[in-house]
């Protein structure tokens, strides 16, 4: 022991007895395998923590969603049933997922002003799905009688001069009624249309408009945001723009007020590690229902959580127990 004690005195003496004599070569040693350390773990720590991020902010940035559409022009559009059977089919294996719809009509709004607005009909799952935020008062509940109606905060300023933080939504009613055309005519007190349904107001939500991120995950405040999120809509990955879903000028109703119509759009909430495998369930059950989906989720997930990126975690921790070891 004395002798392997003297020995290992003697290696690490004269070690660093090289080291000193030759200084910059060990300072261009020591800063090179500093480089290489960091080139290896700095790529892998920076994706687990946008991975982690996403998971963490996921009703924040969008990556728990999946949105189906139809293909323009389709001779079979969605219908609510699609819904009730996406519920079915995801309940087993996604059990954290919620499945809304919403039929979007045109509508002019007389308040104030007169002014050009969206209804809404859609489901008690919305709120959930989309992760709406209420300011004031409670989403609606289905089959309620008066029926109930929930408006986005830019509308509520236009209708009511709802001011933020204000809970007072008591005697406040809109009235709705069918136009020419398929179109809409909405609005308060005056005079209210024969025919017109009466709306009770029960809450207001902030418009998913002032979101600065996209549904697509992109900052909306970088400078190549519009430019990025245009080529995906160019090459069939993107949704095309939904006015209704950014210009805060909504109502959403109960569609059990309306009569049957063909769903414009279904929203599905799911937990974000399991969003691909969701998408090909959503997919795979519309098709044997004689649909034809196009299904967009958030892009920048998409990338984060590809196999290959998966691929390249486990070649670092390879990599990198090989380099330590040498």
């Amino acid at each position: 022991m004395p002798q392997l004690g003297r020995l290992i005195r003697q290696s690490v003496s004269g070690a660093a007895g090289e080291l000193l004599r030759h200084r910059w070569r060990t300072v261009l040693i020591c800063q090179g395998i500093l480089w290489a350390v960091a080139l290896m773990v700095a790529p892998a720590s920076i994706l687990q923590g946008s991975r982690q991020a996403a998971v963490d902010r996921a009703r924040e940035l969008g990556t728990d969603l999946i949105q189906v559409e139809v293909e323009p022009g389709t001779s079979s559009p969605l219908a609510v049933e699609d819904l009730e059977q996406l519920r079915i089919s995801l309940a087993d294996d996604f059990s954290e997922t919620t499945v809304s719809g919403q039929t979007v009509h045109g509508a002019v709004i007389e308040g104030k002003n007169s002014v050009r607005g969206w209804i809404v009909a859609t489901d008690p799952e919305q709120i959930a799905a989309r992760s709406l935020q209420l300011i004031s008062g409670r989403w609606f509940e289905r089959g309620a009688n008066p029926p109930e109606v929930v408006i986005e905060q830019p509308l509520a300023l236009q209708l009511f001069n709802f001011v933020d933080g204000s809970d007072d939504l008591a005697g406040k009613e809109l009235w709705i009624v069918r136009g020419r055309f398929d179109s809409w005519l909405a609005g308060i007190g005056a005079e209210v249309p024969e025919s017109a349904l009466l709306l009770k107001v029960v809450g207001i939500i902030r418009s998913p408009g002032e979101s600065a991120i996209s549904p697509l995950g992109f900052g909306e405040d970088h400078q190549f945001a519009n430019l990025v999120e245009g080529v995906l809509k160019m090459i069939g990955v993107a949704p095309d723009a939904a006015p209704w879903l950014k210009d805060g000028m909504a109502m959403h109703v109960d569609r059990e007020n309306f009569d049957p119509s063909p769903i414009d759009w279904i929203v599905i909430s799911t937990d974000p590690n399991q969003v691909a495998q969701a998408s090909r369930e959503v997919e795979n059950t519309l098709i044997a229902r004689g649909r034809t989906p196009l299904i967009y989720t958030n892009a920048a997930w998409a990338i984060l959580a590809s196999p290959e990126l998966d691929g390249y975690l486990v070649l670092h921790d390879v990599f990198f127990a090989i380099t330590a070891v040498i």
